[in-house]
């Protein structure tokens, strides 16, 4: 979703004058945050008297809740980090940033753009965990807090016009882990995030990545995501596909964000140098929530909430201690687990959820 440019004084000074970083949602707090990724879908007790076909359907708004946890508030504060920071070096006011963009590209890519002036500043973050756990969720709303894309106009008396700046890219790694292939699927998600006709990839790879590399200049990305992961590890990892994610970052200085299941985390993070440097805006490892932490109680209190049955059940600790069972934690279970249970027993004689044996709704 493209948007026009706002701009917004940066609350630091390094920050301000620069127009890719005062473009960006304001800063906000842990309360903001937690309530603009929140979405608890509206129900009213009057639609528990409703049909058993439409009442049915109303189960299926749990898909849209969204009950975020603490994680949720690092994983925006690691994103607007990586964002002002790896804009810091590339200011397009910038006589060093202007070089840097017409600068022609020749030779491997990290030769073509080792030109003396640009020094990327661009940091890594990765998000590990079991799959289902709710890594791509938290990420895609996070990103979504975000407009993808900003229009540029007049900032500070300097004409802008046409800049685009795309501020998030996500995209999976391939399957076979191959450099060419996640240039190909990274040229298409630009070309589709600025709304223009998709580009045929040059069939040399040489040239291709030269051409990649233009792109995300040009684009002023500014972090790009990479999920499915764990697929490098499997693959034993692509040698030049490696390379290419350290051109992405020591080079071009676009921040990268690496979402994968725990084989990623165990061996991939490893060969990546820049992570074993550090992973600036840090790490993240999801795990399914304890029955005793604050984010498994608050999460079970809001869900049970949306009942549709004809009869409200109160959560009580057995119900609770069933579900955490059941879901072992997981989230995204959990909600599947409420609406099948809700589901089994809308229509019957008996619509209370109760744990029992053998119960329609147990």
């Amino acid at each position: 979703m493209a948007v026009n440019a706002k701009y917004h004084q940066a609350d630091l000074p390094e920050y301000r004058g620069n127009p890719l970083i005062e473009a960006l949602p304001p800063l906000m707090s842990r309360e903001d945050v937690m309530l603009a990724l929140s979405n608890f879908p509206e129900i009213n007790a009057n639609e528990r008297e409703l049909s058993t076909e439409v009442r049915e359907q109303y189960v299926d708004r749990i898909d849209a809740f969204r009950c975020p946890q603490g994680t949720f508030f690092d994983c925006y504060k690691a994103i607007v980090r990586l964002l002002r920071t790896g804009y810091t070096t590339r200011n397009p006011l910038d006589i060093h940033t202007v070089r840097f963009l017409h600068y022609s590209v020749e030779g491997s890519l990290g030769e073509a753009l080792g030109d003396g002036f640009h020094r990327p500043r661009a940091g890594t973050f990765s998000i590990t965990g079991i799959s289902g756990v709710g890594k791509s969720t938290m990420l895609e709303q996070v990103l979504g807090h975000f407009p993808q894309i900003i229009d540029h106009n007049v900032y500070q008396g300097h004409d802008l016009t046409p800049l685009r700046q795309v501020v998030w890219l996500k995209i999976n790694c391939p399957p076979n882990s191959k450099a060419r292939d996640l240039t190909e699927i990274l040229l298409t998600a630009i070309d589709d995030a600025l709304g223009l006709e998709r580009t045929i990839p040059p069939s040399r790879t040489g040239t291709l990545l030269r051409l990649i590399a233009q792109k995300i200049k040009s684009a002023f990305i500014g972090v790009l995501v990479i999920d499915e992961m764990q697929r490098l590890t499997r693959t034993n990892g692509d040698e030049q596909l490696i390379n290419f994610l350290h051109d992405i970052v020591d080079t071009l200085g676009v921040p990268l964000v690496f979402c994968g299941n725990p084989e990623f985390e165990d061996k991939m993070r490893q060969r990546l140098r820049f992570a074993r440097r550090a992973e600036t805006a840090g790490f993240i490892r999801l795990n399914p929530l304890a029955y005793q932490t604050t984010d498994w109680q608050s999460f079970i209190q809001y869900l049970w909430r949306y009942q549709w049955t004809n009869v409200y059940t109160p959560l009580n600790d057995e119900l609770n201690i069933k579900m955490h069972k059941l879901s072992k934690g997981n989230l995204a279970i959990a909600q599947r687990l409420f609406v099948t249970a809700q589901l089994k027993v809308i229509g019957t004689g008996n619509e209370v959820i109760m744990n029992r044996p053998g119960n329609p709704g147990d």
